[in-house]
């Protein structure tokens, strides 16, 4: 587990997400049991709460129920936004370190007057189908299970340029919407602005912060299963079919998901020619 300095209550907790997410001071009771419904699902995963002694959140946990909220500001109920984001955990994961990284570089974080990309940091974001009508259909999750989720199995993550790339191709056909989150974003709001109104800096917090959460994910990812990243890799490709490079090739597609996943080229090519080949035999 990371010894972070930074090591917030239950009521801290509470507190700067009520803040962040401008709940009504006579509503801070029914938030609070949102939060607290979030513990009794089990969920973050490996998160206990023993009764007589304090739970404490580090920045790693700070984000996971911040993410939870924001799959709830989207209409998802909590036992689904659960299901979601334990079957998504290396995609979660892979997008906090990311980011969290990226703002290490950009403690200030984002500046929305600077239109500036060497000043403001790079987003990466999760993406999916939040499907909120789910239960209601002929397959519902409810009845079914999470396999029969489309917010479970359309959940991505990636940066500006993935997005861009397929967001035409993602909101075409069978399926017409889909939800963003900018994962940059949120933990840069979560660790505060970089500066108090009374001028004091808050940059030494941030930079701990943002350590932290990459810390934490990279962790996590060591605790967890080693082949997730080929796994993801092969159900990125199922939902977005490539074609190999002009020379029959799959080097510069490759490198191309590579770059916008973060995850090790040789994976993303072996399973790009995995995928095309089983795909040819299908097609005989």
């Amino acid at each position: 587990m990371i010894d972070s300095e930074i090591k917030w209550t239950f009521g801290q907790l509470e507190a700067r997400l009520a803040e962040l997410y401008e709940i009504d001071d006579s509503k801070r009771t029914a938030f609070q049991s949102r939060l607290k419904n979030f513990h009794r699902l089990r969920y973050p995963i490996g998160f206990q709460s023993r009764k007589g002694k304090a739970a404490l959140y580090r920045p790693g946990l700070i984000f996971e129920m911040a993410l939870a909220i924001e799959m709830t500001q989207l209409g998802l109920p909590p036992e689904r936004t659960v299901d979601v984001l334990a079957f998504n955990w290396f995609p979660t994961l892979m997008s906090a370190k990311i980011a969290a990284n990226g703002l290490m570089k950009h403690v200030c974080g984002y500046n929305v007057e600077m239109d500036d990309k060497d000043y403001n940091p790079p987003s990466t974001f999760v993406f999916f189908d939040p499907s909120a009508l789910a239960n209601l259909t002929t397959s519902p999750p409810s009845k079914f299970g999470p396999d029969f989720d489309d917010a479970v199995s359309s959940y991505f993550y990636g940066g500006e340029n993935l997005l861009r790339e397929n967001i035409a191709y993602w909101t075409t056909g069978r399926k017409n919407r889909m939800s963003i989150i900018n994962i940059t974003g949120l933990i840069d709001r979560l660790a505060g602005p970089p500066y108090a109104e009374t001028g004091a800096s808050n940059m030494n917090f941030r930079r701990t912060f943002f350590m932290d959460v990459a810390q934490w994910s990279s962790q996590k990812f060591g605790e967890r299963n080693p082949d997730a990243a080929r796994d993801y890799i092969f159900g990125f490709i199922e939902a977005n079919p490539y074609r190999p490079d002009k020379n029959g090739s799959f080097e510069v597609l490759g490198s191309w998901l590579s770059e916008e996943t973060q995850i090790d080229k040789d994976i993303c090519v072996d399973c790009l020619k995995s995928y095309y080949e089983q795909y040819l035999k299908e097609a005989e």
